[in-house]
């Protein structure tokens, strides 16, 4: 079994792979100004490796929510802009819904969406932490 997740960031996007005991299949990271242009071959490459399940980003905030239930609303509510005008959130979410055998394809909820951690938590670390939350939703996943 492949797990991906997708690790969104101001200079690069991480893709990890992991197998079924968190071993490292493959990383690699693509330059966040270039996935616009790439988010088909990404989501492709994603793909080949058919993972049971990827944790994709959520943006500005969106429940644990799969990609086919992701519409034009939901993009603009966790990218803050126009859902047409390209972006590397836009662009990738928009190949994931096109390449229809992506529905194992969810967003997950950052931090500071978690009504799990305290508010005073929230302050000084990182508000996105996707990978943090991705390592937890992969343990749940397992178990």
């Amino acid at each position: 079994m492949i797990f991906a997740g997708v690790d969104p960031g101001s200079e690069s996007y991480a893709i990890s792979l992991i197998n079924e005991i968190g071993s490292l299949v493959r990383y690699y990271e693509i330059p966040t100004m270039v996935l616009p242009h790439e988010s088909i071959k990404l989501v492709k490459e994603i793909l080949d490796y058919n993972p049971i399940c990827i944790a994709l980003p959520s943006g500005h905030g969106l429940p644990f929510t799969s990609i086919d239930e992701i519409g034009d609303r939901e993009i603009f509510l966790m990218t803050l802009a126009d859902p047409n005008i390209d972006g590397p959130l836009h662009s990738m979410l928009r190949a994931f819904r096109f390449i229809r055998s992506s529905s194992r394809a969810f967003t997950i909820p950052s931090v500071v969406e978690l009504d799990s951690v305290p508010s005073f938590r929230k302050i000084w670390i990182d508000m996105g932490t996707a990978e943090k939350v991705a390592s937890a939703f992969f343990l749940c996943f397992i178990f």
